[in-house]
C-alpha cells in the first residue's frame, strides 16, 4: 500500500502544474492540530477505536501532503526550493515521509482488524 500511494503522489507532484511548495505552514497548522488533538485524546479517555482510525487516516493523507511537497521542493521549477548543498535534507525529509505514512497505514490497518 505505501509503496503504491508513494509512487502515485511522486508521480502526480512531477506532473502537477499546482505549486505545493507554498504550502509549508499549512501543512505545519495541520500537524500540530493532530498533535493536539492525540494530547487531548490521550488525556480525556484515550483512543477509542473510532478515534483511532480518524487519526491514522488524517495522519496518512497529512503525510501524503508532505511527500508532494517535499518533492517538489527537491525537484525544483516552483516558487520555492532546496538549493545546491540541500539535497541530503532534502532526501532524508522524503525518507521520513515515507516511513511515518507506513506506520500510520500499519497502525490503520490495524485498528480496522480490530485486533488490538
Amino acid at each position: 500500500m505505501t509503496l503504491g500511494i508513494t509512487l502515485a503522489l511522486t508521480t502526480y507532484a512531477l506532473t502537477t502544474k499546482t505549486d505545493f511548495t507554498t504550502m509549508g505552514g499549512a501543512l505545519f497548522v495541520v500537524g500540530m492540530g493532530m498533535m493536539l488533538f492525540a494530547f487531548c485524546a490521550a488525556m480525556f479517555g484515550g483512543m477509542t477505536p473510532i478515534i483511532n482510525i480518524i487519526y491514522c487516516t488524517c495522519g496518512v493523507i497529512l503525510y501524503g501532503f508532505y511527500l508532494i511537497y517535499d518533492i517538489q521542493l527537491l525537484v525544483g521549477g516552483h516558487s520555492n526550493e532546496y538549493g545546491m548543498d540541500e539535497y541530503v535534507i532534502a532526501s532524508l525529509q522524503i525518507y521520513l515521509d515515507v516511513i511515518m505514512m507506513f506506520l500510520y497505514i500499519l497502525e490503520l490497518l490495524n485498528a480496522l482488524s480490530g485486533k488490538e
